[in-house]
């Protein structure tokens, strides 16, 4: 991910590290309690607006809302002959807007270091599991602990896709309320949101293969296919990408050489 400074993971702890790590001053944007998802497993509706109602509350984000809120104070204190609250009201009203790039920013910021540390994670479960498959393609059986290591690093690449999938969910959302909410957004949130938006597509298509493949089984025959389709094809593994009847395992290559 062009956007991401590679990050090494080099061992399974380093994969269940949680966000943020421990010592960091970054915040998740995601709340503490659970999150709703539609039929088809993505947030709903009332879980964006509630993380983006939670990142206002905290002050990680400036509404539209509240910014009228505060317009509708100062009228009132107008109307009211109350120059004391105006001149009050005005000195918040600026305070909000030169805030409001560093908030933007900071919490924007937020979201792409979250991103990037499970990004980087995914691409390390991906390697470890192409590995694990590679280990056993050739063997007769499979020892229980090969199956319960395939079975593992399949479940934390679902579970690290369906993290990159909010993010981007979290990410649009968050831009297209900036943009309903404020006249202007800074130049840092439209970048920002652009590249992890084309992340989407490679990482839904991702999904489709990791939840097709559910079982160790099912995963050491799509290795199997692989490794002989591989063996009479003599074109390099650029070249095999663009066969049509590539089998779903090559397609976990791919992704993991792209």
């Amino acid at each position: 991910m062009s956007f991401c400074q590679r990050i090494m993971i080099t061992s399974d702890a380093q994969m269940n590290m949680t966000f943020p790590p421990q010592g960091s001053t970054a915040k998740s944007v995601f709340p503490n309690s659970g999150l709703n998802r539609d039929a088809d497993g993505r947030l709903s509706t009332f879980s964006l607006t509630t993380i983006y109602d939670a990142l206002v509350s905290q002050k990680r984000l400036v509404s539209g809302s509240e910014y009228k809120i505060k317009l509708a104070e100062i009228q009132a204190a107008r109307s009211q002959m109350k120059s004391d609250d105006v001149t009050k009201g005005r000195e918040e009203l600026n305070r909000m807007l030169n805030d409001l790039p560093q908030t933007e920013s900071q919490t924007f910021q937020n979201l792409k270091d979250e991103f990037c540390h499970f990004y980087s994670r995914y691409r390390y479960a991906l390697d470890q599991l192409f590995n694990k498959l590679s280990s056993t393609s050739g063997k007769a059986s499979v020892s229980q602990s090969d199956k319960d290591a395939i079975n593992m690093y399949l479940g934390k690449a679902k579970e690290f896709n369906i993290k990159l999938n909010d993010l981007v969910q979290i990410s649009n959302f968050l831009a297209s309320k900036r943009v309903a909410d404020a006249s202007q957004q800074s130049a840092d949130v439209n970048a920002l949101n652009e590249s992890i938006t084309k992340a989407f597509g490679s990482l839904k298509k991702q999904s489709d293969i990791l939840n097709k493949e559910h079982s160790e089984a099912e995963l050491r025959q799509r290795m199997v296919e692989y490794t002989q389709e591989k063996n009479r094809s003599t074109n390099n593994l650029l070249q095999l990408y663009g066969v049509l009847n590539i089998v779903a395992i090559g397609l976990l290559l791919y992704i993991y050489r792209s």
